[in-house]
């Protein structure tokens, strides 16, 4: 496989792969050891005002919720100046892809019902910022804490009344 790219889920490269060795891991900080990194933030909180009980025909899987919350963060989105994309489903949720000042970023989005047939449960949305190759080989473009556009997020969310518990997850 010498010569060829082999790309993660998430699109770090694998230096095992490449014949990079561990060594030059704390040089380019995208390279793991079996571990995959994102460069990405969750966000947790908790509602009954979005689908976790009704499993569309379109669905991939039966826990692709997420697209009715994708739908409803849009245009909250779009009034603080952030660039939205359409949302698509993964298998996993909905995927939502936009840009905010001159970064990209993915929202993913998914849920779990706290019972069976109810909608009110947790969600998490992972705000994912998006590197070039040459970012990740120099350690750039990485999402902070205070990255504006999480913080964007969290606004929108508290300004929900259904809305609760909004919380950074691990």
């Amino acid at each position: 496989m010498a010569g060829s790219f082999i790309w993660s889920e998430v699109g770090s490269l694998n230096p095992s792969i490449l014949g990079i060795p561990h060594s030059l891991s704390i040089i380019y900080p995208c390279y793991t050891r079996g571990e995959k990194q994102m460069n990405a933030l969750d966000i947790l909180f908790r509602s009954g005002s979005f689908n976790l009980s009704k499993v569309g025909e379109h669905f991939i899987n039966p826990c692709c919720f997420g697209e009715d919350l994708a739908a409803w963060l849009q245009p909250r989105l779009s009034v603080k100046g952030v660039e939205i994309g359409k949302p698509y489903q993964e298998d996993w949720g909905w995927e939502l892809p936009f840009k905010c000042e001159q970064s990209s970023y993915y929202l993913c989005m998914s849920g779990n019902a706290d019972d069976e047939g109810n909608n009110q449960g947790e969600w998490r949305i992972i705000v994912e910022k998006r590197r070039s190759i040459c970012e990740r080989l120099i350690g750039k473009g990485k999402i902070a804490d205070t990255d504006l556009l999480t913080g964007i997020i969290e606004q929108i969310l508290s300004e929900e009344p259904s809305i609760t518990d909004i919380q950074r997850g691990p």
